[in-house]
């Protein structure tokens, strides 16, 4: 989510929000409105470390420390993935953006 917040997604952005009736496990409405404040209660402290690291990533702010309790809790090859992870999705982001597409929900309504 946080990339597609990034990047201006309109389309998956409100698709995996939506979740065609089902979110990720565990996740609530309040959930998305509090990604960009990692230090809220509402967080474990995995999802604290995913939502500073991906912050990192996606701002290029990486420090060591940040960097070292990822592979800590992930391991060097998840951490990995989970950079190739956000690039899917910051190239999906980019490219409904440029083309402009909207989610199916709202371009389908009808008034």
């Amino acid at each position: 989510m946080q990339i597609l917040r990034h990047v201006g997604d309109e389309c998956l952005s409100t698709s995996i929000q939506a979740g065609n009736g089902t979110s990720v496990p565990g996740f609530k409405p309040h959930h998305y409105a509090l990604m960009q404040f990692p230090e809220s209660e509402v967080w474990s402290d995995e999802q604290r470390l995913m939502l500073r690291w991906s912050r990192a990533v996606i701002d290029n702010t990486m420090t060591d420390e940040l960097w070292a309790d990822a592979v800590k809790a992930w391991g060097e090859k998840m951490t990995l993935r989970y950079i190739q992870f956000l690039g899917y999705f910051w190239a999906g982001g980019l490219r409904n953006r440029t083309l402009k597409l909207t989610y199916h929900i709202s371009r389908d309504a009808k008034a």
